[in-house]
């Protein structure tokens, strides 16, 4: 008897350590398109991973648009600002891309913090496909 739970321990042992991919414990993937007008601004929320992780944000479209990562603790700094027609204080960005057309930016995330991405800054109206993926 045993021996039958010893070698069924051994595989399912193997097994579990190799399940452990990403280091937060599940991989970002998320995906949206959007329709952008002059003056827009527009928040996406994601999450807090559980350990730090590394993101890629790509946006592709057919007009500049602006791009800024940040914590959902600085939001409203943000927003605030955006409002005001300034750009964001730089303390409050995580990663930033301004007249974004095929581009992408990387960014940090601590561990257990939201993050928000900001679109904003279309001159004229366009679709924008925004993708956000660990790497």
């Amino acid at each position: 008897m045993l021996r039958r739970v010893v070698s069924l321990t051994i595989p399912l042992a193997v097994v579990l350590l190799m399940l452990p991919g990403c280091p937060s414990g599940h991989t970002l993937n998320y995906e949206k398109t959007v329709s952008m007008e002059p003056a827009d601004t527009k928040f996406y929320t994601i999450d807090a991973p559980r350990s730090q992780q590394k993101i890629r944000v790509q946006v592709d479209s057919a007009e500049p648009v602006d791009v800024d990562v940040t914590l959902e603790t600085d939001k409203a700094d943000v927003e605030k600002a955006l409002q005001a027609q300034k750009r964001p204080d730089a303390a409050k960005l995580l990663a930033s891309k301004q007249g974004a057309k095929s581009e992408s930016v990387e960014a940090m995330i601590p561990a257990g913090k939201s993050f928000t991405i900001v679109l904003g800054g279309a001159k004229k109206k366009t679709e924008v496909k925004l993708k956000v993926k660990s790497i």
